[in-house]
């Protein structure tokens, strides 16, 4: 037989005492602990191991709805039984209606017999009861997991995501950090269920469910939101880290090979994010996330795009006409608007730096004016992807994560995005998608760029605003390096002569800058 906890809350040392003699009169093992005022009765840790209260709530009718639910109060709770002199109904329905499991009159507290069966009734009341609601509880879990599951993926479905944002949201919102939204679509699906039939079709959404299953893993959600699309939520979860997470999940999903009748299949996924702080999160964050997917597959599908460049997207396709120098410019300034410190210096006078040294360094190649006034205005916009990296990333002073210099590499396939949408010829885009790209790699990362077009006096190479980028970012300090001596800067450009330039170009530039 267990014992049982017993705690008496009477502010009358006296009656405290003749209840205890009473309870000892009980065969049952008792512990009896006592409380003088019903503020301090949950005070201690010990407090937890109570299996009942024996509460005198006081004579003040006024007192008696403040003091019976403090008593009520505990988690997990435990009965209250309420004892008074007083047998006025009105204090009776009261007390039970504030949660008091009975009421006992003053006087019965001295009958042990009587005392103990109201307390052992009521401790079993309460067993039974919570045993009755951690059943319902699993029932409703259960319910709700069968109407929250989408039954071919396994994944939840919208109704889950609404309860998320909805019911739980205050708990995500509580959170510190970023929550990030990935809306997710297969590209072109369609085609694969009318040439290969829907059972394939079926197969591939169950392919895709289980890569998102196994990338999310248990810190986050997965939903199949609708068709082909899917919604992933990652709680405190960076841009950098959810850039990372989405690229490499597209990338596995791009290498499945699937069997069908004719021949082995693959799909690829295009994906788009958004990011915002846990305590702001709602529905507009879905939104954000889907207005980044359909800015992915309209330019051209199977890659991940972030809110951001919606925005700026939109900006660049709505600048005033002009030249596309005026446009270039224009947006740049506009964006400035907007921009962190860190953002506005990559796209003004650090492009203007670029600009500068590329243009010499052109010139030194013998490249023609018309090239050298492109080659100017390539320098220019070189950085126009970085108005879609946080200023926090640019201005960080250690040194970046791998997933946050793999969003950082993004600047420049976004910046060639842009100038297109400004006008820009597709060579000067093309410059600036691929001038990270290094010497070594240049037959694999870039095209109908190479130095015979220099020879000519009218190609723009990407290669040259490698090493002017290169060059301008070593002499300029920044909040995560020093600046470098020329004689530095130089040293430096030959040791990659070969290797991350071209060796006339490296060779023109430490010619252009003596």
């Amino acid at each position: 037989m267990h014992p049982i906890t017993i705690l008496i809350v009477e502010q009358s040392p006296h009656q405290s005492r003749e209840i205890e003699k009473t309870l000892r009169c009980i065969a049952r093992p008792v512990t009896v602990v006592m409380r003088p005022e019903a503020d301090a009765i949950w005070s201690q840790e010990s407090d937890s191991r109570v299996d009942v209260v024996l509460l005198n709530p006081g004579d003040d009718p006024n007192e008696i709805d403040r003091v019976v639910a403090i008593a009520v109060s505990r988690q997990p709770p435990c009965p209250v039984l309420v004892y008074s002199e007083s047998l006025a109904v009105d204090t009776v329905i009261e007390c039970i209606r504030m949660g008091g499991a009975d009421f006992i009159r003053r006087q019965e507290l001295a009958d042990p017999v009587m005392l103990w069966d109201r307390i052992d009734s009521a401790v079993k009341r309460h067993r039974r009861d919570a045993i009755e609601k951690r059943r319902m509880e699993r029932r409703i879990r259960q319910l709700q997991r069968k109407v929250e599951l989408d039954p071919l993926t396994g994944l939840g479905n919208r109704r889950a995501i609404e309860r998320i944002l909805d019911r739980d949201g205050r708990r995500t919102r509580e959170r510190r950090g970023d929550t990030c939204f990935a809306m997710l679509d297969i590209d072109i699906f369609k085609r694969v269920n009318d040439r290969m039939g829907h059972e394939m079709g079926d197969r591939v959404l169950q392919a895709v469910s289980r890569e998102i299953a196994a990338m999310t893993g248990s810190r986050g959600v997965a939903a199949r939101w609708g068709g082909e699309e899917f919604l992933i939520i990652l709680p405190n979860t960076s841009l950098a880290h959810g850039y990372s997470d989405a690229e490499k999940l597209r990338e596995r999903i791009a290498s499945r090979l699937f069997d069908s009748p004719s021949a082995p299949c693959s799909v690829s996924v295009s994906i788009g994010l958004s990011v915002a702080p846990s305590r702001d999160i709602s529905s507009d964050c879905i939104l954000h996330a889907d207005a980044a997917l359909m800015l992915a597959k309209l330019r051209g599908r199977n890659q991940t795009c972030i809110n951001a460049m919606v925005g700026f997207d939109e900006l660049a396709a709505n600048t005033p006409g002009g030249s596309v120098e005026v446009r270039i410019r224009d947006f740049i300034r506009i964006c400035c608007k907007q921009l962190g410190p860190a953002q506005r210096e990559h796209l003004t006078h650090h492009s203007e730096r670029v600009s500068d040294l590329a243009v010499r360094v052109g010139r030194q190649l013998g490249m023609t004016d018309v090239a050298l006034q492109e080659l100017a205005l390539a320098g220019l916009c070189h950085d126009l992807g970085k108005c879609c990296i946080p200023d926090t990333v640019l201005s960080k002073p250690d040194k970046l994560t791998p997933e946050e210099r793999l969003l950082v590499a993004r600047h420049a396939q976004e910046g060639g995005q842009l100038a297109a949408k400004l006008g820009a010829a597709k060579e000067l885009s093309e410059a600036v998608r691929f001038h990270h790209v290094p010497y070594m790699q240049e037959g694999r990362g870039r095209t109908g760029l190479g130095l015979s077009a220099l020879g000519a006096g009218t190609g723009l190479d990407a290669g040259i605003l490698n090493v002017a980028d290169t060059m301008a970012t070593m002499l300029t300090e920044f909040s995560y390096q020093s600046a470098r001596t020329l004689n530095q800067t130089l040293q430096e450009v030959a040791n990659q002569s070969g290797r991350q330039f071209a060796p006339a170009i490296a060779q023109a530039a430490i010619k252009a800058m003596h």
